[in-house]
């Protein structure tokens, strides 16, 4: 009993010793939630990529050159992933004219995304449906990790219809918002001109 008593007190010494001589700090708590977004202006070309669809075509971002473009990155076991897609899809639905969501699932099993589809009401699974709605699969992550530099999920690039990148959304916003509407409209006013 001593012994054991002699060991964990020795523990909890080398324990306090190493702490004092590394100099440690605490861990810093992540700041990135679903509920605080990390939102960066860019101005910087598109870089080229082609991707495979959930139909089995072979779509690139020059396709759709003309058009702002929502690229998502997303999987179907992330939970912000979840929470966001119905808003996605709807505000799509809303721009049937100007705007393609490519919603870029890095799943490993491309099985899972209708299984993961069926969990929304039968109005958002049409709208997952539609013609600006291109659902892609990069299973490697070659797209998402390799050209992005996307690690954490959600993340989304928007895209003016000259391919330039103009916003970078780390985690998940209100894509209903004013604030979305807005940048939208001006992309389109910029491209207008």
């Amino acid at each position: 009993m001593k012994a054991k008593i002699f060991i964990v007190l020795l523990l909890v010494l080398v324990g306090l010793g190493l702490e004092i001589w590394t100099g440690s700090q605490p861990p810093e708590i992540a700041t990135q939630t679903p509920h605080s977004p990390q939102v960066k202006s860019l101005n910087i070309p598109a870089p080229s990529f082609s991707f495979a669809t959930l139909e089995g075509k072979t779509l690139s971002l020059d396709d759709l050159r003309g058009k702002t473009i929502l690229l998502n990155f997303w999987a179907t076991w992330c939970a912000p992933c979840l929470a966001e897609f119905p808003d996605l899809l709807e505000l799509a639905s809303s721009r049937p004219d100007d705007l393609v969501l490519i919603a870029l699932s890095v799943d490993e099993s491309p099985e899972n995304i209708p299984a993961f589809l069926k969990r929304f009401d039968p109005g958002i699974q049409e709208l997952a449906k539609a013609a600006n709605v291109v659902i892609g699969l990069d299973p490697q992550k070659k797209i998402a990790q390799d050209i992005f530099g996307t690690i954490l999920f959600p993340e989304t690039f928007i895209i003016g219809p000259d391919l330039t990148i103009r916003r970078k959304i780390a985690g998940v916003i209100d894509w209903k918002g004013l604030e979305i509407r807005d940048e939208l409209e001006n992309i389109q006013k910029m491209q207008a001109e």
